[in-house]
């Protein structure tokens, strides 16, 4: 599809994005006169950012296919799950413990009161 020129926006061939080449506007310009970066060069560098998904998808199926559970196979799995086990096994056994106290009569963490 060709898109028509028009004085304000171009087009570019890259994901249809849009951009801006009114140079009287400071927040869109990208010449000398202006010293801070530009919120267009910012999402000219998300835009031209490689594409990372097929490397991803092949580390997942691979994984996958050793049968290992999905939230087990990232990275950085580890990080959230020991706390996470920690903290629910803990109050499951915390829980339990307490149960038994009770049944026995017994209305404190620990001693005969």
């Amino acid at each position: 599809m060709v898109l028509p020129e028009h004085p304000i926006i171009r087009f570019s061939n890259r994901f249809t994005f849009i951009q801006a080449i009114d140079n009287s506007s400071p927040f869109f310009s990208n010449s000398s006169k202006t010293s801070f970066r530009t919120p267009l060069s910012l999402q000219q560098k998300w835009v031209d950012a490689p594409n990372k998904v097929p490397q991803q998808q092949r580390f997942y199926q691979q994984a996958y296919a050793q049968h290992t559970r999905v939230w087990k196979i990232a990275p950085r799995s580890n990080m959230l799950l020991i706390p996470y086990y920690t903290l629910l096994w803990g109050t499951v056994g915390a829980s339990l413990y307490m149960v038994g106290r009770k049944a026995l009569g017994y209305n404190t963490w620990f001693g005969k009161n």
